[in-house]
């Protein structure tokens, strides 16, 4: 039996192709010698309108008990995933079987600088996310990628903690960035800026914070979302905005 699996064409186990996954399978040989067994793992494409397996494996693995799909091992779809143990010289065979859909890689989501980065209010503030990536692109790039960005600021200086307590908060989930981000829009720790609070800038994958709309000492939250077909990831980074000059310290 291929352990911990039980599925059908209409309910498969999900895996997206920037992810890995290890399926182990278990037998009892009894009276017959290992040295007769022999088992494999086969992957095989199926449609279901009409059903239909394809006769040649899109991956065969021999002899492991253990089958480790590596990322981008896959191609999309739906996979039947066979396990077989025979027995050399009979016409003994076993097998379990298990169903795998393998849906499009996520997008990769990503400013420049971490999640927390200091500014000074003297100069504008690049936000640059072009190492922002499509795993699906065969050179990793953000070919046919759109950026949107927007940003947050507290509602009030009154609201205590949200540097601590609500920066925890908006990342304790990074799969769900923009749920926590707007969870704290509708309970009030955060209101939306204008969108002219960015300068027009034509260059893919970047944004420029106006230093004359921002507010000395505050705190903005950057919202960067990310889309490709029906793909869309989120991505934020909390600018806190210094009156002086600061030093610009870089590791090379």
């Amino acid at each position: 039996s291929i352990r911990y699996t039980d599925t059908q064409p209409d309910s498969p186990i999900k895996l997206r192709r920037d992810q890995r996954m290890k399926l182990v399978a278990s037998f009892n040989l009894g009276n017959i010698h290992s040295e007769q067994a022999s088992f494999y793992w086969r992957v095989q494409n199926v449609t279901l309108s009409p059903f239909k397996i394809s006769d040649t494996p899109e991956h065969l693995v021999h002899d492991t008990r253990e089958l480790n799909m590596a990322p981008k091992l896959l191609s999309t779809g739906l996979k039947l995933v066979l396990f077989e143990l025979t027995v050399t010289g009979t016409e003994l065979a076993a097998r379990d079987f298990a169903f795998l859909m393998i849906e499009t890689s996520a997008l990769v989501a990503s400013i420049a600088g971490g999640s927390e980065v200091f500014r000074s209010i003297s100069n504008p503030v690049l936000l640059d996310a072009s190492f922002s990536y499509d795993p699906e692109n065969e050179d990793e790039t953000s070919y046919g990628m759109t950026f949107n960005w927007s940003c947050f600021r507290a509602a009030s200086k009154n609201v205590s903690g949200l540097n601590k307590a609500g920066t925890s908060k908006l990342f304790k989930d990074s799969g769900s960035v923009l749920n926590n981000l707007l969870g704290s829009v509708a309970d009030g720790t955060l209101l939306k800026s204008p969108d002219d609070i960015f300068l027009p800038l034509l260059e893919n994958g970047k944004a420029i914070l106006d230093p004359q709309k921002l507010i000395s000492n505050e705190t903005y939250h950057v919202l960067l979302t990310v889309r490709k077909d029906h793909r869309n990831e989120s991505a934020m980074q909390i600018v806190h905005i210094n009156d002086g000059k600061l030093v610009d310290i870089r590791m090379m």
